[in-house]
């Protein structure tokens, strides 16, 4: 069993742990010394069978055999190579065994030493060895860099969870020639892990193959977050033996997915009998692999539940879309009544306590009108298109409309003790002038603007303030600015002050009327007519509102 956070690769140079193995005693023991006094530790075997359960006991970094052994066949070799995959093979041979020496290759032997061979030089050939095996592994384990940095890539482009797995799948199995794989993510209310994705395996058990975190391997691995690769049944942990069901595959390795020091399932790879069980390089290469796709699945669950959010937010939205088309329509007509009926009445009454009172119903019927006339714009405004391109919106005298607007507004700022002015005021623009400074704009529209800018700087420009309405030419735009000595917007507001129903006083203590409509449709609409509306400071002013539409 080999937990990957203590795992060392074998160095070049350095202390390490050899074992001998040769049938002549009087050969085994002098090279063992020769190597203790080289700086390593090292174990003797008389015979290739006390060698396999010594590299099955314990690991060893190098060997040094006796090739002639393989005179009597290389079934030995073999376990002992099953015993430790990724120990380094020195065999030593005379002449006449060299044919059968050589038949070791196949066993990736990293040198041949000719017998007799004097220690000094066994010395050297471990060393080489070490240093070559080193060399091979580095290279390995850097050309392996280059796929796995392209899956991380593909693993973070992908934002399918259902995808996603089945790559991470996919990509471990192909990295390390397993026969199967499956990604299994834990159920956190059952606490149980689930199949997700899987190469190898049938669908049916895909569907029913279950596990509970802490029973059996992928269930420990769960639970303890630490990765195993297991080569034979004394890998496995002793409390994990009774729970695991069926047999035991040739080679397993099973690794958690951790995202934010929490275990979110396991990836599980699998051999059969003839292949190459998994190395401490595999398990290397599949930690970063499972590291990268714990974040991507991560990721990728977490852009799921943003569309899903997204999604409910539409749908709320078009909900209340609804409602206020509905309310909007629903008020228009009994308002129109009260409006009619109150201004026929107003008109046949003397002055007097009853005109006073009908004057009071007049009042508040046009306020709820006004209500009813801006919840229906802003439902229009999500389907208002311009029906031509702004460069053909017709010509519109700029400043009689500015002046109209603003006289509208007069009554209004009088009896809220508001002083109204434009500037420069109509009466100082000569009538070519005024004829021919024009936007490009629907003036039905561009009015409708202004209307909630000039209403806003009189609504909140206290008694004995000022609201100026400044036309100023630009080179090729006009920018109409409203600029009031209310307290203005506060700084950490102004980002909202645009969206609808925005207000910025508290709604239980706020001293302003209003639905906070205005600013959000005059935005859209001065978007529909290519302008731009936007919010300043300027010194002496609360808020400064500007509009700028293009020279026509």
């Amino acid at each position: 069993m080999w937990a990957l956070t203590v795992n060392k690769k074998p160095e070049a140079a350095g202390r390490l742990r050899i074992l001998v193995a040769n049938a002549q005693g009087d050969v085994a023991y002098p090279r063992a010394e020769s190597l203790r006094a080289d700086g390593h530790e090292v174990t003797v075997a008389l015979g290739l069978s006390q060698a396999a359960q010594r590299a099955s006991a314990a690991s060893y970094d190098l060997a040094v055999l006796d090739g002639r052994w393989a005179s009597d066949g290389v079934d030995g070799f073999a376990a002992l190579r099953d015993a430790a995959p990724e120990m380094v093979w020195v065999v030593t041979a005379p002449v006449a065994s060299l044919p059968d020496a050589v038949s070791l290759l196949r066993f990736d032997v990293a040198e041949i030493l000719i017998e007799p061979a004097p220690l000094a030089e066994l010395q050297a050939a471990v060393r080489r060895a070490m240093e070559r095996t080193h060399a091979q592994r580095e290279a390995a384990r850097l050309r392996a860099l280059v796929p796995l940095y392209e899956v991380s890539q593909a693993f973070m482009l992908n934002v399918n969870v259902e995808d996603l797995l089945q790559h991470i799948v996919e990509a471990a199995v192909a990295a390390t020639n397993a026969q199967r794989g499956s990604l299994m993510l834990i159920d956190p209310d059952r606490q149980e892990l689930a199949v997700q994705a899987a190469v190898g395996m049938p669908p049916e058990v895909m569907a029913t193959a279950r596990e509970r975190v802490g029973r059996g391997i992928a269930g420990w691995v769960a639970r303890t977050g630490v990765p195993l690769v297991i080569n034979n049944e004394e890998d496995i942990p002793p409390f994990v033996r009774s729970s695991l069901r069926g047999g035991m595959a040739h080679s397993a390795v099973c690794l958690p997915l951790t995202v934010k020091g929490q275990v979110i399932g396991v990836i599980n790879l699998t051999k059969t009998m003839g292949q190459p069980p998994f190395t401490r390089s595999d398990a290397e290469l599949l930690s970063v692999l499972a590291g990268q796709a714990a974040i991507a699945i991560d990721n990728a669950r977490l852009f799921e539940e943003m569309q899903r959010a997204y999604e409910d937010l539409r749908n709320l939205d078009e909900i209340k879309s609804e409602f206020i088309n509905v309310a909007a329509h629903e008020l228009r007509t009994p308002v129109a009544v009260i409006l009619g009926y109150a201004d026929l009445l107003i008109d046949h009454l003397p002055e007097g306590w009853q005109r006073e009172y009908f004057e009071a119903i007049l009042r508040s019927a046009r306020r709820l009108q006004e209500i009813a006339d801006d919840l229906f714009n802003l439902d229009a405004l999500r389907t208002w298109r311009l029906d031509t391109v702004v460069a053909e919106l017709p010509a519109t005298p700029i400043y009689p409309l500015v002046a109209a607007v603003v006289n509208e507004f007069r009554g209004q700022a009088q009896s809220r003790n508001v002083s109204l002015e434009m500037t420069p005021p109509l009466t100082s623009i000569a009538a070519d002038q005024q004829s021919q400074a024009c936007v490009r704009a629907d003036e039905t529209k561009a009015a409708l603007i202004l209307r909630h800018l000039v209403s806003n700087g009189v609504k909140f420009t206290p008694a004995g303030g000022r609201v100026i309405v400044a036309v100023e030419p630009a080179e090729d735009e006009f920018v109409i600015a409203v600029a009031d000595t209310g307290p203005g917007v506060p700084p950490e507001k102004r980002r909202y002050l645009f969206q609808p129903f925005f207000q910025a006083e508290p709604s239980l203590t706020r001293r302003h009327t209003g639905m906070g409509l205005g600013l959000s449709i005059a935005r859209r609409l001065a978007d529909l007519l290519g302008g731009r509306l936007w919010l300043e400071d300027r010194p002496g002013f609360g808020a400064v509102f500007c509009l700028a539409l293009a020279r026509a």
